[in-house]
């Protein structure tokens, strides 16, 4: 039945292309295409170049209208550019075979290599029996089921070697091979940067001592890792966390701010419980502990002003988190973050070391934080461990020092001003 449902999609895109000068763009409008294709066994009868183009219809129904406005019309017009080089890097990880309905995975071979992995590490019986897995899905053209046996393959061919005191380079060869069937999926993205780490443990190349720097450039690399440096889902990522960053509800707030913060190298968290903080930001940087807590009033109300139960939510925050977490040496500064520019008398009296960071003061951080992100990006590769070096050399002159965000805290000013908040950041046109 699949067959034959593919093979009437098949005849329906013929009829666009008469002739080699022929070009169209395929709408398949009914929802149930995009489970339907997502699963290697419902491709049965498909050509590879039809599925490479399935692949990118499926990557750019991910992107914002405009784009794919923009996209739909430069192909309408001719312009290929940009789908021959999309269409290029889609079939770069792709693996051309004959489908075959008719070869199956044996069911004994895949029970048989989990036990022998798991539960009798007996790895040269387990990588056996994936790789008998492996090659089955390989007759079958199943690809993501096949790249993920590869990745078992690999697992157990790695441990009998490592077991047995042998060279792993055959075992990695054989991840690499898993990682190409698997395409540019998050999770084989995941594993390229696992092979490449591995195959450079040798590397006499140090990383740089300064801890909150490698925080940062750890959460640009998981950033980079899970959207990919290719495609729309890295602007989309990037264009959510800014649609947070703009919300007024805060639950849809918060989680921009955490997603900021964990981009500024700290470890964050919502609480839930009653008298909690709405954000919490926690790092560890060589000696130095620090935690911030953050308050959210960012709902329009008719005083327009910080009032006195404003400051005390924000000092309970503080109490909590001082107990919590400053018999483990953790300096606490509080924030109440807001849009509002102006202060009670009342709350002004009793706001001590309390500081209020404005709303907007937060969208240009996420402004700076997206740019260095993006030219991150551009020069980081995902294979290429020597260049995702070069890259971080690149980028750690432009980031704050350790402990930047303590000291504007702990500025005079209530209110914290843009000219403190960028004091300790640095642009590319200055010095280092």
């Amino acid at each position: 039945m699949k067959k034959r449902l593919n093979n009437r999609i098949i005849q329906a895109v013929g009829r666009c292309n008469r002739s080699p000068e022929d070009f169209a763009m395929y709408v398949l409008c009914d929802k149930k295409f995009a489970t339907h294709f997502g699963k290697d066994s419902n491709r049965i009868g498909i050509p590879r170049n039809i599925g490479i183009e399935i692949d990118l219809g499926e990557d750019f129904s991910e992107a914002e209208d405009t784009t794919l406005v923009q996209r739909v019309s430069d192909f309408l017009s001719a312009n290929f550019t940009w789908y021959d080089a999309a269409l290029g890097e889609l079939g770069r990880g792709s693996v051309s075979t004959s489908a075959d309905d008719t070869a199956a995975i044996s069911a004994n071979d895949e029970v048989t290599g989990w036990t022998a992995l798991f539960s009798s590490q007996n790895y040269n019986i387990a990588g056996d029996r994936f790789q008998a897995c492996w090659d089955a899905a390989l007759q079958a053209n199943l690809i993501e089921v096949g790249a993920y046996y590869g990745w078992c393959w690999t697992k157990a061919r790695y441990l009998a070697d490592t077991q047995e005191g042998i060279d792993t380079g055959e075992s990695l060869a054989i991840l690499e091979r898993a990682i190409t069937r698997g395409g540019i999926s998050g999770w084989f993205n995941r594993m390229r940067a696992s092979l490449a780490r591995a195959r450079a443990t040798t590397s006499t190349t140090s990383f740089s001592s300064d801890e909150y720097s490698n925080a940062i450039i750890r959460a640009f690399d998981d950033v980079l890792e899970s959207t990919n440096t290719r495609g729309l889902r890295f602007e989309k990522w990037c264009n959510q966390r800014e649609e947070e960053l703009n919300a007024e509800q805060h639950n849809h707030y918060r989680k921009g701010l955490s997603a900021l913060g964990g981009l500024l190298g700290y470890a964050c968290s919502e609480p839930k419980h009653g008298s909690s903080t709405d954000s919490l930001w926690r790092g560890v940087f060589n000696t130095r502990r620090e935690v911030f807590t953050f308050e959210l009033k960012i709902e329009h109300v008719p005083a327009n002003k910080i009032d006195a139960s404003d400051i005390g939510q924000a000092h309970n925050q503080i109490s909590r988190a001082r107990t919590e977490y400053g018999p483990l040496g953790y300096s606490v500064r509080g924030v109440i973050l807001t849009h509002m520019t102006d202060l009670f008398p009342d709350a002004e009296s009793a706001g001590m070391d309390i500081r209020i960071l404005p709303k907007p003061l937060v969208l240009e951080l996420w402004a700076r934080v997206r740019r260095l992100l993006t030219d991150y990006r551009n020069s980081w590769s995902l294979d290429d461990l020597g260049a995702r070096r070069r890259a971080a050399d690149g980028l750690r002159p432009l980031l704050p020092p350790e402990g930047w965000l303590g000291k504007v805290l702990s500025h005079d000013s209530r209110f914290v001003l843009q000219e403190i908040l960028f004091a300790q950041w640095k642009s590319k046109s200055e010095p280092t």
